[in-house]
């Protein structure tokens, strides 16, 4: 079995050792470890669907007790910031002001999507 192999072995039993321990837990419990159990199942679809490791990469993740914990735990780390919040509060708050000041185009296009309203007769035409 080559090393990658190997790898992705203790990957898949580590999320298995996981999934039971978390299978034994209160749900209130489970939603207080959510951040947790995010960070392992990120960490875990990382290393085995989305990055292809060197092989030096390999043998240190191999030499590690248990590899999943431990870029898990690096990935707690890095969510742990919570200052990457405010990016994506200015991000959020972008986009309502670009809601909220519409085009000039944008204003014309809603008034004759409109329904168009009869008009009142002017006062010239009421007299007769």
């Amino acid at each position: 079995m080559d090393k990658c192999q190997q790898l992705y072995d203790r990957l898949d039993a580590g999320l298995q050792g996981h999934l039971s321990a978390w299978s034994k837990l209160p749900p209130d419990t489970l939603v207080m470890q959510s951040r947790e159990i995010t960070a392992i199942r990120d960490a875990h679809e990382y290393l085995t669907e989305t990055h292809g490791l060197e092989p030096e990469e390999v043998d240190y993740l191999l030499s590690l007790d248990d590899p999943l914990q431990a870029v898990a735990d690096k990935w707690m780390e890095r969510m742990g910031d919570l200052s990457d919040f405010s990016f994506a509060l200015d991000d959020l708050f972008q986009h309502m002001e670009t809601q909220e000041k519409k085009s000039v185009l944008g204003k014309l296009r809603e008034k004759a999507a409109e329904p168009s309203k009869p008009s009142a007769p002017a006062r010239e035409q009421e007299v007769r």
